[in-house]
């Protein structure tokens, strides 16, 4: 009997909002690792590796699946240099075939994808997405004529990309396409969302009232909105102080185009929205 323990059952079906939170985590950052003896499969593991400085968050993972196997340390060397990671691994073939089933499969580099609902309930949809997030996302800071800005990544897969933006589109979280910058050299894609307004609805989607995240990405997010004014940093919109209204504009071909002015800021920010959603559709190929 093995001394280490944890519930094998765990994924068998995401019903709660950590196990879609997990499985979004596993995703990006899990791994499954078969084992032949001629050419026969003898047995599988799961293995979750992150930098060290994330140790808490294995702690968390192994917490919600009741487990007590010990996390270990490895020493890794990439164009010279040596980092440091933290891994747990599962030896339990029954897991693993679950996370196959749920589309966590050994080949996930190439064959990822958005799952369906019957995988992921959309009541749980936003958890799935945060765990990616937290596994394959980047909340970037930036100072640019006095403002900070923030910009969200996300890399992967370009069909599991433009999954994820079609579906944040659908929910009304996001109202435009992000830029998508293609690795030539790889298979690797990465979506850019702009935009500290934007980002705001964005990033609340994802984390706010949520209950568990990688504590050191929801800081970041935590941090750069604290003391953020939504309406008045909405760059789109500003108040004019002669006409005693607020103005809507859209950027379209490098040209800042005015929408219209408005006596109500919700209402100049619904046009400067409706403005974003048609200017998406006419950039879309036919």
């Amino acid at each position: 009997m093995s001394k280490y323990k944890y519930n094998k059952d765990y994924f068998s079906k995401i019903d709660t909002e950590a196990k879609a939170y997990w499985l979004g985590f596993l995703y990006a950052d899990g791994s499954i690792n078969r084992f032949y003896k001629n050419d026969k499969l003898r047995s599988m593991t799961l293995e979750l590796g992150l930098a060290v400085q994330d140790r808490e968050h294995l702690e968390k993972f192994k917490k919600y699946t009741e487990s007590n196997i010990p996390i270990f340390e490895r020493t890794n060397r990439l164009n010279g240099k040596e980092y440091q990671s933290v891994r747990i691994q599962w030896n339990n073939t029954k897991v693993c075939y679950d996370l196959i089933d749920l589309g966590c499969t050994p080949h996930k580099t190439y064959d990822i994808r958005m799952q369906s609902y019957d995988i992921v309930p959309k009541e749980f949809m936003r958890d799935f997405l945060r765990g990616f997030f937290d596994g394959d996302g980047c909340i970037s800071i930036s100072e640019m004529n006095g403002k900070s800005h923030i910009v969200v990544t996300i890399t992967g897969l370009e069909n599991m990309l433009v999954a994820i933006y079609e579906y944040l589109i659908s929910e009304n979280v996001i109202w435009k396409v992000p830029k998508i910058d293609r690795d030539k050299r790889s298979k690797a894609c990465s979506i850019f969302f702009y935009g500290s307004d934007s980002n705001k609805e964005l990033l609340d989607y994802l984390y706010k009232d949520s209950t568990i995240y990688l504590d050191r990405k929801y800081q970041k997010y935590i941090d750069f909105y604290k003391d953020f004014d939504y309406q008045n940093e909405k760059r789109g919109v500003y108040y004019h102080k002669n006409n005693k209204a607020y103005v809507a504009t859209i950027c379209i071909n490098g040209e800042h185009i005015r929408i219209g002015q408005y006596n109500n800021i919700d209402d100049a920010i619904e046009a400067r929205k409706n403005a974003e959603i048609e200017k998406m559709k006419l950039e879309q190929p036919a």
